[in-house]
């Protein structure tokens, strides 16, 4: 019963610190994206986007790995970070040649290629630091960090508030950025090597290809769950050529995409426990995920009813009179959530089961049959069409998750 109350606030903690830095974080880019202006921050933007793009190479799902492999066996610590900090290096310098040399052809203006430039630097720091800050989670130290959500958060709105007071450049602003993964990089890893006991790395270059193939099943993974998000949208444009119903639609997804973060914490509470009980108790894996699911229900059903029925003052407040339509696609895509948690549940147990390349599977087909009824339904319905065929994805890629879950959690005999 201890450790069910200890992973329960750890995921009640979590959730409340990365509402809250989430909240920081929105106030302070409201403000620098003021000061910077449209092409300023358009700059900043396309570097940014553009950097991030290339995450997918610097250590794909290494990460996962580490909460899964680890809530199983910390024993594995020295060794798993050793191969993932030596393979990260390796991977950040073979990425920024791939980086350096699309960007050459792309033909960048010289303003953005700086901040390209820069913010590779940014992302570097950033994947070390989730490296380190990964064990805060596998060692559910979830309080050193919502420590550091909020830490980061007040680290970005301080400095934008600096930039702000002293006017300075783009460029300059960008240099800080870049800084802030370099500070928590620093604070994780002197907590991590005094904490858990890491002082002495090993490095198996055996291990390494297993890594790098499992890392790449899950990193696909997310790159078709991201495109699974998107694709709706370019449909939408390309297949009814409306940029007025593209914005409609775009904008009511944005407000169902808002409590996603929610779902990515609960995930990365909840999966090395499930990786350590699914050896030894598959009892109580199926117990809190029955648990989380009746309070997922008790939260969900009457705040979504509130906002079906209060939808429109809702649009009208974030966006103003001139997206009043968009309630009505808003409404349609709220059930799209339930499917989006199940998913979350069940995706989660099987890369604790091992069972990686079902859910990238499983993702592919899903993204198939959005694609394939995306062709049907949207020259019907328009933005109700996408709507519909995004519900019908999420509950499709429930039911095949589900089926390989039930198999998961039977009991060995």
């Amino acid at each position: 019963m201890k450790k069910l109350s200890i992973l329960r606030k750890n995921l009640a903690l979590s959730i409340t610190a990365r509402g809250l830095s989430n909240l920081i974080t929105f106030i302070s880019m409201i403000y620098l994206i003021r000061y910077l202006g449209q092409v300023q921050y358009g700059r900043f933007a396309v570097a940014l986007a553009f950097v991030n793009f290339f995450a997918f190479l610097m250590g794909p799902g290494f990460r996962t790995i580490m909460l899964r492999d680890l809530g199983k066996d910390r024993e594995l610590l020295p060794t798993l970070m050793g191969n993932m900090l030596a393979l990260r290096l390796l991977l950040a310098l073979v990425t920024f040649f791939v980086m350096a040399g699309i960007t050459t052809v792309m033909h960048f203006e010289r303003n953005i290629t700086i901040l390209i430039y820069i913010l590779f630097v940014w992302l570097f720091f950033t994947n070390l630091s989730v490296q380190f800050r990964s064990l805060f989670y596998v060692y559910q130290d979830l309080k050193i960090e919502s420590a550091f959500m909020i830490f980061e958060a007040g680290i970005k709105a301080l400095w934008i508030g600096i930039c702000i007071l002293k006017k300075l450049s783009l460029v300059t602003f960008t240099v800080g950025f870049t800084l802030i993964p370099l500070i928590l990089l620093l604070f994780s890893s002197s907590i991590s090597f005094l904490k858990y006991n890491i002082k002495r790395l090993k490095i198996n270059l055996s291990d390494w290809p297993a890594l790098l193939s499992t890392g790449l099943v899950i990193g696909l993974v997310g790159l078709v769950s991201s495109l699974h998000l998107r694709v709706d949208i370019v449909m939408l444009s390309k297949l009814t050529g409306s940029d007025s119903l593209v914005g409609l639609y775009s904008a009511a997804f944005k407000l169902i995409e808002a409590p996603l973060f929610v779902y990515a914490i609960f995930s990365s509470v909840i999966l090395p426990e499930f990786a350590r009980y699914l050896v030894s108790d598959k009892a109580w894996v199926r117990k809190e995920s029955i648990y989380f699911t009746k309070i997922f229900a008790l939260l969900f059903f009457p705040t979504a009813l509130l906002l079906a029925y209060f939808s429109k003052p809702l649009i009208l407040f974030v966006y103003g009179k001139n997206f009043a339509e968009t309630h009505h696609y808003f409404r349609v895509l709220l059930p799209s959530l339930i499917f989006m948690y199940f998913n979350t549940l069940t995706g989660t147990i099987l890369y604790a089961s091992g069972k990686q390349k079902a859910v990238l599977k499983n993702s592919v087909y899903s993204l198939l049959l959005n694609i394939g009824t995306n062709f049907i339904f949207i020259p019907i319905w328009g933005a109700y069409g996408a709507a519909f065929t995004t519900i019908l994805s999420e509950a499709f890629l429930f039911y095949l998750n589900f089926l390989h879950t039930r198999e998961a959690l039977q009991p060995s005999m």
